[in-house]
C-alpha cells in the first residue's frame, strides 16, 4: 500500500487545520462559539493552506512525492 502524502492531501489537511484554528480564534477573540459540526474548510482556508505549502517548498521542507505510473 502506497502511503505517500500528495500535495493535494497536504493542502486538504492544512485547510482543515486552518479552519479549526479560525473556529478557536472566533471563540477566544469574539466569544462566538462556532457550530462544532461545521468541519468544512472555506475557500479562504484552502488559500491559506496552499500558501503554506508554497512556503514549505521554498524552505525545502516539502517536496512533491514522485509520480507513479
Amino acid at each position: 500500500m502506497d502511503s505517500a502524502l500528495t500535495e493535494a492531501d497536504l493542502v486538504e489537511r492544512l485547510a482543515h487545520v486552518c479552519h479549526q484554528t479560525w473556529m478557536k480564534q472566533k471563540k477566544r477573540n469574539d466569544g462566538i462559539v462556532a457550530d462544532p459540526n461545521d468541519q468544512t474548510p472555506t475557500p479562504h482556508d484552502y488559500e491559506r493552506a496552499e500558501d503554506i505549502v508554497v512556503e514549505l517548498k521554498s524552505l525545502g521542507i516539502w517536496n512533491d512525492p514522485p509520480q507513479r505510473f
